[in-house]
């Protein structure tokens, strides 16, 4: 696996031939090949390519790692705007109540006549491709309003949207990747002048 013309690099077969041993499972090695390869700066990751060190960075590890650098906390506040603005947008007909900790937040009064949109943060709670019957967070907020839990008297007032737990980490991603080419017009622009 070093670095240079002469060191063709090893096949994946090969490699656990020459490491096993009679003490180590086959599967052990191939899990260490596997973590070691998505975690490696400098192995070729050509498809189809032999294990073998690079002397420029893997470009796919490069942009990971950069991806990983931007902070949790900026892209949770700048997706949890977008979901607003979104949900927001939609705020004709509804009355946005965007991520309610609990029933309390939510507001039980018919007010201009528009129902309230209850929107659940997508980390307190996201919807499984098989749910299992109602939620006990929504459940909640249906019955209950206000901190001493009274019964909520406008039930029918109230639309609830719900993330699809196969989809949240698609839209973090989409939002990290949108980060990323933002920060990276942001620095040609002052390299610009």
């Amino acid at each position: 696996m070093a670095f240079g013309d002469a060191a063709k690099g090893i096949a994946s077969d090969t490699l656990k031939l020459s490491v096993c041993s009679p003490t180590v499972e086959p599967s052990f090695v191939e899990q260490a090949r596997t973590r070691f390869v998505t975690e490696s700066l400098f192995l070729d990751d050509r498809p189809g390519a032999l294990l073998r060190f690079m002397v420029e960075p893997n470009l796919t590890q490069v942009i990971r790692r950069q991806m990983e650098e931007v902070e949790a906390n900026e892209l949770r506040a700048d997706l949890n705007e977008r979901i607003r603005n979104l949900f927001g947008a939609a705020g004709g007909s509804f009355s946005l109540q965007a991520f309610p900790a609990g029933a309390y937040e939510v507001d039980d009064t018919v007010g201009d006549g528009r129902p309230n949109l209850v929107l659940l943060h997508h980390d307190a709670f996201a919807i499984n491709a098989d749910p299992q019957g109602l939620p006990p967070l929504i459940e909640e907020i249906f019955k209950h309003k206000g901190t001493d839990r009274r019964l909520r008297e406008f039930r029918n007032n109230l639309v609830f949207v719900v993330a699809d737990e196969r989809q949240v980490k698609n839209m973090k991603d989409r939002v990290l990747h949108q980060h990323q080419k933002l920060r990276k017009a942001r620095a040609r622009f002052r390299e610009s002048f």
